[in-house]
């Protein structure tokens, strides 16, 4: 009910995308299904898969994983809108195969018509803008016509809305 009054207060001219961590969420979809169909909003997709499976005795990954949880990967997606979140192992080496699968991923979701949302960070993220603009070359050698990166560093931004 408390996320329904937040939906209802939202404005319009906007789109939205909820990221839930608690594991119920997870165990019983339908709890949040109806709200996300009739509000219009996505979902979040969470992967941490990398931070979890790959080498966690690293430091960074070490000081991080109490702060990312260990939740499923959910990939259904919501009135066309995917927003992806995908936490990398520090360590480039480990995040090969999630990196070819959100690739993948994120073509077939542009192929079909969806809006597309990539997020990507790490335990560290002074290793996301290099880790960031090689998944973008890729994807733009994959996907004709993609825009290119804004330049780094990005502008600020001074309001949420």
């Amino acid at each position: 009910r408390e996320l329904e009054g937040l939906f209802e207060q939202l404005p319009d001219a906007y789109r939205y995308v909820l990221e839930v961590r608690h594991p119920e969420f997870f165990s019983r979809p339908e709890l949040l299904e109806p709200l996300l169909q009739r509000s219009g909003a996505g979902r979040v997709m969470f992967d941490s898969r990398p931070i979890y499976r790959e080498d966690s005795q690293h430091p960074e990954v070490l000081a991080a994983r109490h702060k990312k949880p260990d939740v499923p990967l959910l990939d259904t997606v919501y009135n066309d809108l995917v927003y992806a979140r995908v936490v990398l192992h520090p360590e480039p080496g480990h995040n090969g195969p999630y990196v070819t699968e959100w690739l993948e991923r994120c073509q077939a979701y542009l192929a079909a018509g969806y809006t597309v949302y990539f997020m990507m960070h790490c335990p560290n993220n002074q290793h996301c803008p290099e880790f960031a603009a090689d998944f973008h070359q890729q994807l733009c050698s994959a996907v004709p016509g993609l825009a290119p990166l804004a330049s780094w560093p990005v502008p600020r931004q001074d309001t949420l809305f």
